[in-house]
């Protein structure tokens, strides 16, 4: 055989032998379907990924409106998706709700306080009275006061609904 022949046969045989241990390394270990761990605690997604073997770590922390503080809020690989055995599954936890201070919704137009309240996501309730000095459709008062922090709370706003002597006066006439 030739100096040829012999770099031909080994570039084939390595090759070959670089295909298979490829073709083996990715083929090797069991197909699983990663759970949906939303809205779990790290403990219990632990256990729940540690029986399907694979791992689960944490990449940070971001502040929800839903999900409770130290749960599960995202997850890298989507529930019901295959993957190999021994992956990691990155997830997020939840901060809980983000503390934030309620806005002056006093003396502004009703529908101008609700695009303020549901732009930032504030859960509120409304509530009318008379008011002598304060025309119809704007915000009389607020609870909790304008600067106070609103972590899950509901937002109480009283609206005029106009003056209260006239409201009498027109009742008796009739």
């Amino acid at each position: 055989m030739s100096k040829l022949s012999y770099i031909i046969f080994f570039i084939l045989i390595y090759c070959l032998s670089t295909l298979l241990t490829i073709r083996f390394l990715v083929r090797s270990g069991n197909d699983v379907l990663v759970p949906s761990l939303v809205g779990l605690t790290f403990k219990e997604a632990q256990a729940i990924v540690s029986e399907r073997k694979l791992g689960i770590s944490v990449k940070g922390t971001m502040f929800s409106e839903s999900i409770p503080e130290g749960n599960i809020l995202r997850q890298s690989i989507g529930p019901e998706e295959k993957v190999r055995e021994g992956r990691t599954v990155s997830v997020y936890l939840s901060k809980g709700l983000k503390e934030r201070s309620i806005s002056r919704l006093i003396g502004l137009d009703i529908e101008v306080a609700i695009k303020i309240l549901e732009s930032s996501k504030i859960n509120y309730e409304i509530a009318k009275s008379c008011s002598e000095t304060t025309p119809m459709g704007i915000v009389i008062s607020q609870n909790p006061s304008p600067g106070s922090p609103m972590a899950g709370q509901k937002l109480s706003l009283l609206i005029s609904n106009g003056k209260c002597l006239s409201r009498i006066s027109s009742k008796m006439k009739s």
